[in-house]
């Protein structure tokens, strides 16, 4: 196991390509590399539902594990992305059980990601997968703007980028960027 880099939930966007499809985009808390990860609706919502703090009717998954977690003293400690292999990236997630034991348990990203959101718990990222998957700023005089496909693209990042096609009369890029910041969650 090599070097692990803190991340942070930036935000969950839907794909331009397909409705099913969501993109989660993680970023360094200690740089500027982002990393795009794909996911689907449900796991989506498990997500957003967290980061925007919406309060639902009835619990979700996430949730209700998180507080049979805390009923039985068990503390979330961390979850690491520490894998990819064919498109598929491997997360677990690291338990205090007791005072000395520690426990870890393979989970989707998406899945380890919604816990970890719900229990404050440090997300980390094996560091060579950042560096081989990850993303960095474009420009350095505009670092809202990253080489990232639109549909992978915070609304912020989608409202820069709308700005400058309207500036450059490139109406056409404008039009796709206006109906993809509709689609934004």
């Amino acid at each position: 196991m090599g070097e692990k880099v803190q991340m942070r939930v930036v935000g969950v966007s839907r794909s331009a390509n397909s409705k099913d499809f969501y993109c989660l985009l993680l970023e360094e808390v200690l740089g500027d590399k982002k990393l795009p990860i794909v996911i689907g609706q449900n796991e989506a919502q498990m997500i957003v539902v967290s980061v925007d703090k919406i309060k639902m009717m009835r619990p979700l998954l996430p949730d209700v594990f998180m507080e049979t977690a805390k009923e039985i003293n068990l503390q979330l400690l961390e979850v690491f992305i520490y894998k990819k292999q064919n498109g598929v990236y491997f997360t677990k997630i690291i338990w205090q059980l007791t005072d000395t034991s520690k426990v870890e348990v393979e989970a989707r990203p998406s899945d380890a990601i919604a816990l970890a959101l719900r229990s404050n718990a440090p997300i980390f990222i094996e560091k060579s997968i950042l560096e081989q998957y990850g993303v960095s700023p474009s420009n350095q005089n505009n670092p809202q703007v990253i080489e990232l496909p639109l549909c992978e693209m915070t609304k912020n990042q989608l409202k820069i980028l709308l700005q400058e096609a309207v500036e450059d009369e490139n109406y056409e890029q404008a039009a796709i960027i206006r109906d993809l910041l509709k689609t934004k969650i």
